[in-house]
Protein backbone atom coordinates (compact mmCIF):
# COMPACT_ATOMS: atom_id res chain seq x y z
CA UNK A 1 0.00 0.00 0.00
CA UNK A 2 1.32 3.61 -0.87
CA UNK A 3 0.00 6.42 1.78
CA UNK A 4 1.00 9.85 1.45
CA UNK A 5 -0.48 11.91 4.53
CA UNK A 6 1.25 15.32 4.69
CA UNK A 7 0.02 18.32 3.14
CA UNK A 8 2.85 19.11 0.94
CA UNK A 9 3.23 17.90 -2.63
CA UNK A 10 4.76 14.39 -3.95
CA UNK A 11 5.48 13.42 -6.92
CA UNK A 12 5.87 9.87 -8.80
CA UNK A 13 7.88 9.80 -11.57
CA UNK A 14 9.15 6.46 -11.96
CA UNK A 15 7.33 3.72 -13.49
CA UNK A 16 7.13 0.12 -12.77
CA UNK A 17 5.87 0.06 -9.47
CA UNK A 18 3.84 -2.57 -7.72
CA UNK A 19 1.95 -1.73 -5.05
CA UNK A 20 -1.92 -2.51 -4.44
CA UNK A 21 -3.27 0.18 -2.87
CA UNK A 22 -2.99 4.04 -3.21
CA UNK A 23 -4.11 6.16 -0.35
CA UNK A 24 -4.35 9.95 -0.50
CA UNK A 25 -5.31 11.17 2.83
CA UNK A 26 -4.25 14.68 2.78
CA UNK A 27 -2.46 16.71 -0.14
CA UNK A 28 -1.58 16.42 -3.65
CA UNK A 29 -0.18 13.65 -5.36
CA UNK A 30 1.29 14.62 -9.37
CA UNK A 31 2.19 11.96 -11.39
CA UNK A 32 5.79 12.55 -13.56
CA UNK A 33 5.30 9.94 -15.97
CA UNK A 34 2.22 7.89 -17.60
CA UNK A 35 1.09 5.11 -15.96
CA UNK A 36 3.30 5.97 -12.29
CA UNK A 37 0.68 4.45 -10.40
CA UNK A 38 0.41 0.78 -10.09
CA UNK A 39 -2.84 0.22 -12.99
CA UNK A 40 -4.05 -2.54 -10.64
CA UNK A 41 -3.96 -0.40 -7.78
CA UNK A 42 -7.24 1.22 -6.25
CA UNK A 43 -7.13 4.67 -5.85
CA UNK A 44 -8.30 5.79 -2.61
CA UNK A 45 -9.03 9.44 -1.20
CA UNK A 46 -10.38 10.15 1.72
CA UNK A 47 -10.80 13.81 2.25
CA UNK A 48 -12.04 17.27 0.74
CA UNK A 49 -8.00 17.64 0.76
CA UNK A 50 -7.05 14.64 -1.43
CA UNK A 51 -5.82 15.55 -4.56
CA UNK A 52 -4.47 13.15 -7.98
CA UNK A 53 -2.97 15.34 -10.56
CA UNK A 54 -2.60 13.91 -13.47
CA UNK A 55 0.00 16.67 -14.22
CA UNK A 56 -0.13 16.12 -18.03
CA UNK A 57 0.24 12.80 -17.71
CA UNK A 58 -2.05 9.59 -18.27
CA UNK A 59 -3.06 6.90 -15.54
CA UNK A 60 -5.32 3.79 -15.63
CA UNK A 61 -7.05 2.39 -12.24
CA UNK A 62 -9.32 -0.23 -11.10
CA UNK A 63 -11.25 1.73 -8.64
CA UNK A 64 -12.03 5.16 -7.00
CA UNK A 65 -13.07 4.42 -3.23
CA UNK A 66 -12.41 5.91 0.41
CA UNK A 67 -13.00 4.82 4.03
CA UNK A 68 -16.71 5.57 4.04
CA UNK A 69 -16.29 9.33 4.99
CA UNK A 70 -18.62 12.22 3.85
CA UNK A 71 -16.28 13.38 1.60
CA UNK A 72 -13.69 12.29 -0.58
CA UNK A 73 -11.26 13.83 -3.09
CA UNK A 74 -10.20 15.27 -6.58
CA UNK A 75 -8.91 14.14 -9.34
CA UNK A 76 -7.39 16.89 -11.33
CA UNK A 77 -4.76 17.71 -14.36
CA UNK A 78 -2.88 20.86 -12.87
CA UNK A 79 -0.71 20.83 -15.99
CA UNK A 80 -0.78 23.63 -18.44
CA UNK A 81 1.30 22.09 -21.16
CA UNK A 82 -0.56 18.57 -21.56
CA UNK A 83 -3.76 17.22 -21.23
CA UNK A 84 -4.43 14.12 -19.57
CA UNK A 85 -6.83 11.22 -19.52
CA UNK A 86 -7.91 9.32 -16.73
CA UNK A 87 -9.19 5.15 -18.00
CA UNK A 88 -11.01 3.49 -15.48
CA UNK A 89 -11.25 -0.35 -16.04
CA UNK A 90 -12.45 -2.22 -13.42
CA UNK A 91 -15.21 -3.51 -12.31
CA UNK A 92 -18.43 -1.57 -10.39
CA UNK A 93 -17.01 1.80 -8.45
CA UNK A 94 -19.18 4.40 -7.15
CA UNK A 95 -17.10 7.96 -6.96
CA UNK A 96 -18.21 10.43 -4.69
CA UNK A 97 -15.57 12.78 -5.56
CA UNK A 98 -14.95 14.80 -7.99
CA UNK A 99 -12.82 15.20 -11.45
CA UNK A 100 -12.45 18.61 -11.90
CA UNK A 101 -11.22 21.49 -14.16
CA UNK A 102 -8.57 23.42 -13.04
CA UNK A 103 -7.67 26.60 -13.90
CA UNK A 104 -5.30 27.85 -16.72
CA UNK A 105 -4.05 24.05 -17.32
CA UNK A 106 -5.19 21.56 -20.06
CA UNK A 107 -8.09 19.64 -20.17
CA UNK A 108 -8.93 16.42 -18.39
CA UNK A 109 -10.24 13.45 -20.25
CA UNK A 110 -12.88 10.65 -18.85
CA UNK A 111 -12.16 7.29 -20.68
CA UNK A 112 -14.47 4.43 -18.73
CA UNK A 113 -12.98 1.63 -20.67
CA UNK A 114 -14.54 -1.16 -18.69
CA UNK A 115 -16.78 -2.15 -15.68
CA UNK A 116 -18.89 0.49 -14.05
CA UNK A 117 -18.53 3.89 -12.97
CA UNK A 118 -21.18 5.83 -11.16
CA UNK A 119 -20.71 9.20 -10.38
CA UNK A 120 -23.24 11.01 -7.11
CA UNK A 121 -21.17 14.49 -7.19
CA UNK A 122 -20.85 17.71 -9.37
CA UNK A 123 -17.87 17.24 -12.57
CA UNK A 124 -16.38 19.79 -13.76
CA UNK A 125 -13.67 18.54 -16.21
CA UNK A 126 -13.51 19.96 -19.42
CA UNK A 127 -11.65 17.05 -21.73
CA UNK A 128 -13.47 14.74 -23.52
CA UNK A 129 -15.78 11.92 -22.01
CA UNK A 130 -15.44 8.14 -23.59
CA UNK A 131 -17.82 5.61 -22.74
CA UNK A 132 -15.91 2.15 -24.65
CA UNK A 133 -18.03 -1.26 -25.72
CA UNK A 134 -19.14 -3.21 -22.12
CA UNK A 135 -18.83 0.02 -20.02
CA UNK A 136 -21.14 2.06 -17.91
CA UNK A 137 -20.60 5.81 -16.92
CA UNK A 138 -23.76 6.47 -14.77
CA UNK A 139 -24.84 9.06 -12.89
CA UNK A 140 -26.21 9.05 -9.50
CA UNK A 141 -28.42 11.67 -6.84
CA UNK A 142 -27.06 15.22 -8.19
CA UNK A 143 -23.93 13.82 -10.48
CA UNK A 144 -23.54 15.51 -13.18
CA UNK A 145 -21.06 16.15 -16.35
CA UNK A 146 -21.56 20.21 -16.75
CA UNK A 147 -17.83 20.51 -18.24
CA UNK A 148 -17.13 18.19 -20.41
CA UNK A 149 -18.12 19.13 -23.95
CA UNK A 150 -17.89 16.14 -26.07
CA UNK A 151 -19.29 12.79 -24.73
CA UNK A 152 -18.82 10.07 -26.90
CA UNK A 153 -20.99 6.49 -25.80
CA UNK A 154 -19.44 4.06 -28.33
CA UNK A 155 -21.35 0.45 -29.21
CA UNK A 156 -21.78 -1.47 -26.39
CA UNK A 157 -21.27 1.16 -23.92
CA UNK A 158 -24.08 2.53 -21.65
CA UNK A 159 -24.68 6.37 -20.21
CA UNK A 160 -27.07 5.65 -17.40
CA UNK A 161 -28.62 8.24 -16.15
CA UNK A 162 -31.91 6.29 -14.61
CA UNK A 163 -30.27 7.09 -10.93
CA UNK A 164 -29.99 10.68 -11.33
CA UNK A 165 -32.37 13.10 -9.15
CA UNK A 166 -30.26 16.65 -10.84
CA UNK A 167 -31.72 17.03 -13.46
CA UNK A 168 -28.74 16.17 -15.39
CA UNK A 169 -28.90 17.37 -18.92
CA UNK A 170 -26.80 17.83 -22.77
CA UNK A 171 -25.76 21.47 -21.82
CA UNK A 172 -25.21 24.40 -24.99
CA UNK A 173 -21.75 23.96 -26.26
CA UNK A 174 -21.74 20.22 -24.83
CA UNK A 175 -22.05 17.03 -27.79
CA UNK A 176 -23.20 13.88 -27.38
CA UNK A 177 -22.59 11.45 -29.97
CA UNK A 178 -21.86 7.52 -30.20
CA UNK A 179 -23.41 4.05 -31.67
CA UNK A 180 -24.19 3.24 -27.78
CA UNK A 181 -27.19 3.03 -25.32
CA UNK A 182 -28.12 5.86 -23.12
CA UNK A 183 -30.39 4.88 -20.14
CA UNK A 184 -33.05 7.39 -18.64
CA UNK A 185 -34.73 10.48 -19.91
CA UNK A 186 -31.69 13.21 -21.13
CA UNK A 187 -32.82 16.46 -22.23
CA UNK A 188 -30.36 18.15 -24.50
CA UNK A 189 -30.27 21.59 -24.99
CA UNK A 190 -26.56 20.60 -26.97
CA UNK A 191 -25.65 18.78 -29.96
CA UNK A 192 -26.17 15.10 -31.24
CA UNK A 193 -23.80 14.70 -33.62
CA UNK A 194 -24.77 13.86 -37.31
CA UNK A 195 -24.13 11.10 -38.65
CA UNK A 196 -24.28 9.37 -35.09
CA UNK A 197 -27.30 7.35 -33.52
CA UNK A 198 -27.56 7.34 -29.59
CA UNK A 199 -30.09 4.68 -28.92
CA UNK A 200 -32.36 5.40 -25.69
CA UNK A 201 -33.89 3.65 -23.12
Amino acid sequence: IFTRTDGAPWTIASTGNTWNQTWIFNGRLLLGANEALPANAMLRLDNSTSILDLNGFNQHVPGLTNAGNATWGTVVNGSTAAVSTLIYQGGGTLFGGSFAATAGAQPLNLDVASGALSLSAANSYSGNTTIRSGATLALTGSGSLSGTLLIDVQAGGILDISGSTGGFAIGIGQILMGNGTVSGNLPVAGTLSPGESIRSE
